[in-house]
């Protein structure tokens, strides 16, 4: 039921552009509700899964193009992850740089990091 909610909701900002009305987290006794109770939370499911579903897609292009092999497979998903921790690293280094004080955690970033699998799926 949760995965189908937060896919719904990504398939409607992308699809039609109208995201939900209410984008703020709720918080309980100043620490933000768990994501399986808010929707607008961030968690790592979603990210995983749209990433594990990237690289077994391009796995299945590389093989209709007869150019598979596993390493190949094991190239792209490395590749991939790398690119997404040096994101998350430029991340937390300009939030270092400018001052700027954040209630998001590591984790919070990696999860935002990695919706972009969501949209490349």
């Amino acid at each position: 039921m949760y995965s189908m909610r937060m896919l719904r909701m990504f398939t409607s900002v992308i699809i039609t552009s109208q995201p939900t009305a209410d984008w703020s987290l709720k918080y309980e006794q100043d620490e933000p509700v768990q994501p399986r109770y808010e929707i607008n939370a961030p968690d790592l499911y979603i990210p995983m899964m749209a990433f594990v579903t990237y690289v077994l897609l391009a796995g299945l292009v590389l093989g209709m193009q007869n150019r598979f092999s596993p390493e190949v497979l094991g190239i792209q998903a490395s590749s991939a992850l790398a690119w997404t921790v040096v994101e998350i690293v430029l991340e937390i280094v300009t939030l270092y740089v400018t001052n700027i004080q954040t209630k998001l955690r590591t984790l919070d970033l990696v999860a935002f990091g990695g919706y972009k699998y969501v949209g490349y799926v």
